[in-house]
């Protein structure tokens, strides 16, 4: 073989093995992209609705926005429930709720505060797991990455 060929060959596969990793390296972005927005959406929205009843459960016995701000917020909880045990907190929370007697005592708006930390601890615990195994995943993605540049290297020196 000629060394103009051998030189073509040898710059074909580089190209080669650049695009590749390239094209892989995008794919490792874009998944982990898309896992931690899932893990963000589904979880802070949670978040954001058990903070917005334990709010209205603070104002409960002054007006009656707040009793509907509560079930309001509960019924975009039942929405989005991701959890394994969240269906259960949340339909414990329903029917704590819908047992609220008109003048509200203490230890009704106790059960409510607990299961709301419930939720809330649910999706905090799922967010620290979903976390670390992205994490993880990433490590992962960084030496797959690195062994397939390494070899790129190698090649590189060889031709």
């Amino acid at each position: 073989m000629r060394i103009q060929r051998r030189i073509t060959l040898g710059i074909g596969i580089l190209f080669t093995m650049i695009l590749l990793l390239g094209i892989q390296s995008v794919g490792y972005v874009r998944q982990l992209s898309r896992a931690t927005g899932t893990i963000l959406a589904d979880n802070y929205n949670s978040l954001q609705y058990a903070g917005e009843m334990l709010r209205s459960l603070n104002d409960i016995g002054q007006d009656s926005i707040s009793r509907h701000a509560l079930r309001e917020n509960l019924a975009l909880q039942q929405q989005n429930i991701t959890e394994i045990s969240e269906k259960e907190t949340t339909a414990a929370l329903e029917r704590h709720v819908a047992s609220l007697s008109d003048p509200v005592t203490e230890a009704e708006i106790r059960t409510v505060r607990e299961d709301l930390f419930r939720i809330m601890e649910l999706n905090m615990t799922s967010i620290r797991m979903k976390s670390s195994d992205t994490a993880t995943r990433a490590a992962d993605a960084m030496w797959s990455l690195t062994i397939v540049s390494v070899l790129c290297v190698l090649l590189a020196m060889i031709f």
